[in-house]
């Protein structure tokens, strides 16, 4: 594996668990302000 795989990988890893992360917080305050805009979305169709 060359040195640059390595540092590609190690990079994606770490872009991808902070991409997670942020996603968890913006599930966590959807859920505390207990409105999501899928669900007001959803509402919205139906």
């Amino acid at each position: 594996m060359s040195a640059e795989t390595r540092l590609a990988r190690r990079i994606n890893r770490r872009y991808t668990s902070t991409s997670f992360w942020a996603i968890c917080q913006v599930a966590d305050i959807a859920k505390l302000e207990n409105r999501s805009p899928l669900q007001n979305q959803l509402r919205t169709l139906n």
